[in-house]
Order: structure tokens, then sequence, then C-alpha cells
């Protein structure tokens, strides 16, 4: 019992949250897809923000390889 209310909850919570984890890019691409523009934008707002203390090759940060 507890087990089928475990997986209902997460079902619903997948549910509920996909539309936040979807883009362009993903709505294009597939889930999971991320694309050097999102990165940059990420890089941008870590930095003005000083979470990041110096600057990142983005090129470098993420890779769409493991979705083929």
């Amino acid at each position: 019992m507890i087990r089928g209310a475990i997986a209902t909850t997460g079902t619903a919570c997948v549910a509920a949250t996909l539309p936040y984890w979807q883009s362009d890019a993903t709505t294009t691409s597939g889930l999971g897809f991320t694309d050097m523009k999102s990165w940059e934008a990420t890089h941008t707002f870590l930095r003005d923000s000083n979470l990041l203390k110096s600057d990142v090759d983005v090129s470098k940060a993420f890779t769409n390889d493991f979705l083929k």
C-alpha cells in the first residue's frame, strides 16, 4: 500500500514539475538537452551575483553527448 502511494505521489510530482524542466531547446531536441545560450545566461547570472568568482569556459561545462 505504501509503495503504491509513493509511486503515485512521485508520478504526480513529476507531472506537476515537468513544465519547469522544459524550454524551447528541450521542446526541439528532447528533455535533458541544454544549449550554449542557456549556459551563457547562467554564467552571466552567477558572475553578476558574485556566486562565481571567475569566468568559466561554459562550452566545457556541459555536454549533450549522453542524450545520443
